[in-house]
């Protein structure tokens, strides 16, 4: 079977808010399904994403959509903090 990979980069104005995206995804990393290759990695203000799988692309496409809501959750944390401090 042909792998299926997929790789986003998400990049940030602010090299603190890439790094506390990227802390708040670290407890992420662990619990992925053994069917996914599952690999990510900061690089100052950008988180690199790349998800790889042999089999089931549903299970590829779900990991991701819960890595983009933890992400933009964890961006309005952020802008409401970075508000209240103004």
């Amino acid at each position: 079977m042909r792998k299926t990979r997929l790789s986003l980069k998400f990049e940030t104005y602010d090299k603190k808010m890439a790094l506390a995206i990227f802390k708040s995804l670290s407890p992420d990393n662990v619990n992925i399904p053994r069917e996914l290759s599952f690999n990510f990695k900061l690089d100052n203000n950008c988180i690199l994403l790349q998800v790889t799988t042999k089999s089931d692309l549903e299970t590829l496409i779900s990991t991701v959509r819960e890595v983009l809501d933890n992400i933009g959750l964890c961006v309005q944390v952020i802008m409401v903090s970075n508000n209240d401090k103004n």
